[in-house]
């Protein structure tokens, strides 16, 4: 883990902090924190290699941090950006890392390249064991692409909520605990969006089922969770990992002026080798792909009442509203109040 803060001269330090959220979620399997106090964020970078294996932990982190260090070179230097990092760790210790990447936190920016963490045999001696060796199985099989098996070690702590009388709360966290990895896992993959991934983050709803006693439904809720996890992996386990990034990237994106160019900007690769990924993977490119989401985004958004055309033009990214209405008329066979009138009379059936 670690901790970034923004200190930039316009004093806009959330612009700088969503440069920096787009920096890794387009560019790195790292996640982003919110934004605290209008300043500071943590961060947290899920390592591929196994944390005993020293040097190849440390490519993976000086690969990321020089990555950082060339994209924010600039601010950096002015240290309107300031970073640190703490040591790797199993994520049931991540808050040992996230100790060590506070106290670093003094070092200021420089300590980027010049004050890595340790890693090697201080690992190995810091290292302590996973809380449960249970646990430690379906981090593995998550980190391996094992999602069967994952799945089966998750319903094996399911049945257990189910039939033992004595239910302790840490049961609780560590089904919790499973769900959050891979869904952090998949959000750091570009496989969920920012919206879904927001949304699979909040748990009230298991965590009432849990507190109301209600353990069957509760059981229910979980594989209701980590089924839809499932099915988001199978959707994009056929495309490639810049392809993957292009679709969230739009998904994301889709309301503002986004082009191929920007897209592949974020992405860290060329627009004619994204064109070309896209139009092999999709069978089409980034423009077509583009108006087909927006296009089905403002069918569900004529869905709802006393919306106007221009709202949903403007909210599909459409600023010319009559270029819209044309557009959406070529590409359905009929105009948005047309379309609109069939939802309000219940045909419900996709033009």
């Amino acid at each position: 883990m670690g901790i970034a803060s923004f200190s930039p001269a316009d004093g806009l330090a959330n612009l700088l902090y969503e440069h920096f959220c787009s920096a890794l979620q387009y560019k790195t399997l790292a996640l982003a924190g919110p934004l605290e106090d209008n300043r500071y964020c943590a961060w947290f970078l899920p390592l591929k290699s196994p944390i005993d294996q020293g040097t190849a932990v440390e490519a993976e982190v000086a690969t990321f941090l020089e990555l950082l260090a060339s994209s924010f070179s600039s601010q950096l230097a002015t240290g309107e950006l300031r970073f640190a990092c703490g040591q790797p760790e199993l994520l049931e210790n991540i808050g040992c890392s996230w100790d060590n990447a506070v106290r670093g936190f003094g070092l200021g920016s420089e300590s980027i390249i010049s004050s890595r963490p340790s890693f090697g045999e201080e690992i190995m001696e810091n290292r302590e064991e996973p809380a449960s060796a249970f646990d430690a199985q379906f981090y593995d099989a998550i980190m391996e692409g094992q999602y069967a098996m994952a799945g089966q070690l998750l319903e094996k702590l399911i049945l257990t909520v189910e039939e033992v009388e004595a239910k302790p709360r840490d049961l609780y966290f560590r089904i919790i605990a499973a769900l959050s990895f891979w869904a952090s896992k998949l959000a750091g993959g570009g496989v969920l969006s920012d919206n879904v991934y927001r949304d699979f983050m909040d748990f009230s709803d298991i965590e009432r089922l849990w507190e109301e006693r209600f353990w069957h439904l509760f059981a229910s809720a979980v594989r209701s969770r980590f089924q839809s996890l499932q099915q988001h992996a199978a959707e994009v386990g056929t495309h490639s990992p810049f392809v993957v990034k292009a679709l969230q990237y739009i998904e994301n994106h889709y309301q503002e002026p986004i082009t191929l160019e920007s897209a592949a900007a974020a992405i860290g690769i060329s627009a004619g080798h994204l064109t070309r990924l896209m139009s092999d993977e999709l069978k089409r490119g980034f423009a077509r792909t583009l108006i087909g989401y927006r296009i089905q985004k403002a069918k569900e958004l004529l869905k709802m009442p006393n919306i106007s055309i221009r709202e949903v033009s403007q909210r599909c990214g459409y600023s010319d509203a009559n270029y819209f209405a044309r557009l959406f008329r070529r590409l359905t066979g009929l105009t948005p109040r047309e379309y609109a009138a069939r939802m309000a009379k219940g045909e419900n059936s996709d033009a």
